[in-house]
């Protein structure tokens, strides 16, 4: 088997990179296959918060001519600074079903980790510091994931803990369960809380992009928990360059804010759940996957929700039943089927308890794994 490092400037090996898991989950059921172009982009400018907040390089392993695993390393020195920690990652992990591809895989990463004086490594995360691509599939192998979480096979958890990766943190995709007398009952504690508290809960304004984006900014910098090293506090300009990609994918129905006396307390965030659509295009956005598009995004029946935060000082008071009965309501109002709450941190246990208050249950778990890095120690 051979090893190969490389710098996302080279086109060729950055295309092989990309194509691998086409290859690996070629005929399967559950993968959706991601758009080229845009993680094309993605790799080559080093785009978004992640790949933005240190160095990275890419690693293939080739045997008989065939590419069998590949992986992105990198350190996220913006992150590190804010938690206070010296690790590195990696991301955009596949691989066959062979100990040896995995080994001399890691082996590559570790190293250059080691190059880079890093104490941990952290992974499989997300290029974004998104759901994308974040976490190995342990449990929920039989349904197609929602956008922009991921699929992976079974054999994953097992090959990694082979070479002495140990779970690290887990994260969870719950589906609701509808019952009308949950429902009714919610609906009731919603009236109330809102007539009490003065609580307003309205979609989006799409023509206010520079209040809505600084809102939700401002409720996303005083929710986030120092305790959550998962995630990196995005600046003002980045929620809005992340609003800007999502522009054409959002349903105003799905975004909804609180407020108490005119000032911004939580907000949650749905999408479409356009892998729906993705799943048919292989990839390509060609002027036949452009009539696919058009055609599948029609047919849409599942919401993700994918994002939710509230002031501390509001938890467990009535504001997230309110923010998730008023998406709810826009939900049933676009006709769609099938709601999604993903992916959601096994330490947010308020969010955990809250969303399964109202009536969603378990549906995927997915789980990012750890391992000290010694200086001199192979796998």
């Amino acid at each position: 088997m051979r090893l190969i490092q490389f710098d996302p400037s080279d086109k060729a090996l950055l295309k092989r990179f990309i194509k691998l898991p086409y290859d690996l989950y070629r005929g399967h059921p559950c993968w959706v296959p991601p758009l080229i172009r845009p993680m094309r982009r993605q790799l080559a400018r080093g785009e978004g918060m992640q790949l933005g907040g240190g160095p990275f390089t890419l690693f293939l392993v080739e045997t008989d001519g065939r590419d069998v695993a590949r992986a992105l390393a990198g350190v996220n020195h913006v992150k590190n600074r804010q938690h206070g920690k010296n690790e590195g990652y990696f991301s955009l992990f596949e691989c066959i079903d062979d100990r040896e591809a995995a080994r001399t895989l890691m082996n590559g990463v570790l190293g250059w980790l080691e190059n880079e004086s890093v104490d941990f490594l952290t992974g499989p995360v997300s290029p974004t510091n998104g759901d994308d691509h974040r976490g190995i599939l342990i449990e929920g192998f039989d349904e197609m994931p929602a956008i922009n979480t991921p699929y992976t096979p079974s054999y994953y958890p097992g090959l990694l803990e082979s070479l002495g990766f140990e779970p690290h943190l887990d994260f969870y995709a719950l589906k609701l369960i509808f019952d009308q007398k949950e429902l009714e009952r919610v609906e009731r504690i919603v009236a109330y809380g809102q007539k009490k508290s003065g609580l307003t809960v309205r979609p989006i304004d799409l023509k206010d992009v520079t209040g809505e984006v600084k809102a939700i900014h401002q409720i996303m910098v005083g929710a986030m928990q120092a305790s959550w090293e998962h995630l990196e506090i995005p600046t003002e300009d980045q929620i809005r360059a992340e609003f800007e990609s999502l522009k054409s994918l959002i349903d105003p129905n799905l975004v909804m804010i609180a407020r108490i006396d005119g000032e911004p307390v939580g907000f949650v965030a749905g999408l479409p759940d356009y892998n729906q659509v993705l799943f048919h295009l292989n990839g390509r956005m060609t002027p036949l996957s452009a009539l696919k598009y058009l055609h599948y995004r029609t047919r849409i029946t599942r919401v993700r929700m994918f994002m939710q935060f509230v002031l501390p000082r509001h938890q467990g008071s009535f504001v997230t039943p309110t923010l998730y009965f008023r998406l709810y309501q826009g939900f049933v109002k676009k006709g769609y089927t099938d709601m999604e709450g993903s992916t959601i941190a096994q330490m947010n246990l308020s969010s955990l308890s809250t969303i399964r208050g109202v009536g969603f249950k378990t549906r995927r778990i997915y789980r990012i794994y750890h391992r000290s890095i010694k200086a001199g120690t192979g796998l």
